[in-house]
């Protein structure tokens, strides 16, 4: 559970935590917190939960969909850390709850969000973080849910991407020349 009831949550998720995926910067971020401000990471191991400082509270791995989504939901911003990611899966579930999302500038992740529903800052810049957090706090999460959730349904909706996928597959078999 979290530390007070007014806390504001930091959510990271990952199913292996490690450097790639940023651990080191959610310890540097954790040097910069206020009282009211806390980390929580998903999917860490008893190992790692049992070095964290008082300011992050390690969660083991889940596979429940509505824990994952309760956390997302109570989470103030998702930071995902990583600097080697294909799409960033974690960051359109995070918007999906209307959770805005802070990413590094690099790999896919800055696919995943607008202007509208986060903030894009330089790789491993945890000062650079910290400010972009204190700018969501200072706009509200409210300010960025709406498009958030907007976002997440429009662009990444399962169902109609995988449409979109068998319409190209079927326009590329029109254009090919089976002749020979």
């Amino acid at each position: 559970e979290i530390k007070k009831q007014n806390t504001s949550i930091i959510l990271g998720v990952a199913s292996v935590w490690d450097e790639r995926k940023g651990l080191k910067d959610f310890l540097t971020l954790s040097k910069f917190l206020k009282d009211d401000e806390e980390i929580i990471l998903i999917g860490v191991t008893e190992k790692i939960i049992e070095n964290l400082p008082s300011n992050i509270k390690g969660i083991k791995r889940t596979e429940s969909k509505d824990e994952l989504a309760e956390w997302y939901s109570k989470a103030l911003v998702y930071f995902n850390a990583s600097i080697e990611e294909t799409f960033g899966m974690t960051c359109v579930e995070a918007q999906a709850c209307g959770t805005p999302v802070i990413v590094y500038n690099s790999t896919a992740l800055p696919e995943t969000i607008s202007e509208k529903t986060g903030i894009l800052v330089e790789p491993n810049n945890v000062e650079k973080v910290y400010e972009a957090i204190k700018k969501i706090k200072l706009k509200g999460k409210s300010f960025y849910s709406a498009e958030c959730r907007k976002r997440a349904v429009e662009l990444f909706d399962e169902k109609k991407n995988f449409r979109q996928y068998i319409d190209l597959y079927n326009d590329s078999l029109k254009r090919i020349n089976f002749s020979g």
